[in-house]
C-alpha cells in the first residue's frame, strides 16, 4: 500500500501531532508492506534556516517540503501551499500511484480533499484536538468546525472520545488513542535541587502558558525555591518573555525552545510536576510522555485527559480559573504526601498505550475504509 500523508506543519515546528505521524509511520512500515510519503509546508525556523525539500526518514518514509520557504506564524501562507500541495501530489501520484490520502492537522484537509476529488482516491482525516470553544463565534471557530464536522471524508480518526459525541456529517469515525515509547529510566538520576515545574508544548494562546506565569508569583510565596521550565516554541514566546519580566519572575523561568526527545527525557525525569493549563486539548501526547518517566502531572479538565486522569490517583485535575486558583492547585499537588506514588501510577497508566497498538488500529481502519470506498464506487 502506498499512502500520502498531508500535514501543514513538520520540523522545525514539532508537537504531538507530528510525533503521532512519525511514530505511527515507523511502526507501520516495520510490520506492513507500506510506503509513506509525507507532504508538508516548507517551513523555516526562527533563524531563517531552510531545510531539505526532500528527506528520507527511512527506505519507506519520505518527507516532501513543498513550496517556497515560509514562516509558520503567517496563516495566509497556507493558501498558496494548498495549491502547491495539490500540484506536487499530481506529479508524484502519476509516478507512484497512491492508494490512500490521509490528512492531519486541520488545514491539510483542504488540499487533501481537492486531491481526493480530482484523482478519485479515498481520504481519511485525523482530528488531533477537540473543537476549541474558546474561539467563540470567530472565523477560526467556524473554519475549525467546518473542517471537523461538515466536510465529508471517507473516514475520520479521532484521538478524543468526546469527539464521537459531536454532530457530524461523517459516519465512518474511529477513536484511536495516542501511544508512547516506554523509555529506559536511569534510576540514579535525582530531581532538580529547586522545586521544578515543567511545561512542554507549543507556546500558543490556547495553551494558556500566560496563566501559568501569572500563577508563579503566588506559588513562589508558598515555595520560594520554585522554578518553571518551558520547553517548546510558538508565536507567544516574545509576549511570554515580556510577561515574565513584568511579573518579576524572569529569574524563575527558563524558555528552552524545542528539544529532541533524548534531551527532553532528562527534564521529564528530574522535574517535580508537569503542568498543562490548556483551555483546549485532544489527547495531549506530552501527558503520556511525562507519565512514562513517572513524572506527576497537573492538567486542566479538557479533552481526553478527563478520561485518562483519576484525580489524586494517577494525576491531578484542575478547573481553569484565575491565576491564584491555579497556584493553589499547584502548591497542593507539590505538597501531596503521595506525589511520588501518583507519578508511578501515571507510569502504569502510560503502559496501556503503545504506538504498536495504535499503528495496528490505523492499518485495520485503512483497509476497512478502502473496502467501503470501493464498494461505494461499484454501486
Amino acid at each position: 500500500m502506498k499512502i500520502c500523508l498531508l500535514t501543514d506543519t513538520w520540523y522545525p515546528i514539532w508537537g504531538g501531532g507530528q510525533e503521532h505521524i512519525l511514530q505511527i509511520s515507523k511502526c507501520m512500515i516495520e510490520r506492513k508492506n507500506v510506503y509513506i510519503d509525507i507532504f508538508t509546508q516548507n517551513l523555516i525556523d526562527t533563524e531563517s534556516k531552510v531545510y531539505a525539500k526532500t528527506e528520507n526518514l527511512s527506505s519507506r518514509i519520505r518527507v516532501f517540503r513543498i513550496g517556497k520557504p515560509r514562516t509558520f506564524n503567517n496563516p495566509l501562507s497556507r493558501l498558496p501551499w494548498w495549491i502547491e500541495a495539490v500540484a506536487a501530489f499530481q506529479k508524484l501520484h502519476r509516478k507512484h500511484h497512491y492508494d490512500l490520502l490521509h490528512a492531519h492537522a486541520y488545514t491539510a484537509a483542504i488540499p487533501a480533499k481537492a486531491a481526493s476529488l480530482i484523482w478519485q482516491l479515498p481520504l481519511i482525516f485525523t482530528v488531533h484536538g477537540m473543537l476549541n470553544q474558546s474561539h467563540g463565534y470567530s472565523f477560526s471557530a467556524w473554519f475549525e468546525r467546518m473542517l471537523f464536522t461538515q466536510i465529508r471524508y471517507n473516514g475520520l480518526i479521532t484521538v478524543s472520545q468526546d469527539f464521537l459525541k459531536v454532530p457530524n456529517v461523517n459516519r465512518n469515525i474511529k477513536y484511536i488513542p495516542n501511544g508512547v515509547v516506554q523509555p529506559k529510566i536511569n534510576h540514579k538520576k535525582v530531581k532538580f535541587k529547586k522545586t521544578t515545574l515543567l511545561y512542554v508544548g507549543r507556546l500558543e494562546e490556547q495553551k494558556r502558558v500566560d496563566l501559568l506565569l501569572k500563577a508563579l508569583p503566588y506559588v513562589r510565596f508558598e515555595i520560594p525555591d520554585v522554578q518553571l521550565i518551558c520547553i517548546g516554541n510558538g508565536s507567544k514566546l516574545p509576549y511570554l518573555r515580556r510577561l515574565a519580566k513584568k511579573l518579576n519572575v524572569a529569574d524563575k523561568v527558563q524558555f528552552l525552545g524545542t528539544l529532541p526527545n533524548s534531551k527532553l527525557a532528562d527534564f521529564y525525569q528530574k522535574s517535580h510536576l508537569l503542568v498543562l493549563p490548556s483551555q483546549a486539548e485532544g489527547f495531549p501526547l506530552v501527558l503520556l510522555e511525562a507519565w512514562s518517566f513517572a513524572c506527576p502531572v497537573l492538567t486542566a479538565k479538557v479533552g481526553e485527559v478527563r478520561h485518562l486522569i483519576k484525580h489524586e490517583h494517577n494525576g491531578f485535575l484542575t478547573d481553569l480559573r484565575q491565576a491564584d486558583y491555579l497556584a493553589r492547585q499547584i502548591v497542593k499537588a507539590l505538597r501531596h504526601p503521595r506525589l511520588i506514588n501518583i507519578g508511578k501510577q501515571g507510569k502504569r497508566t502510560s503502559e496501556m498505550y503503545t504506538w504498536e497498538s495504535a499503528a495496528e488500529k490505523h492499518w485495520r481502519f485503512y483497509q476497512h475504509t478502502i473496502r467501503l470506498w470501493k464498494n461505494k464506487n461499484r454501486s
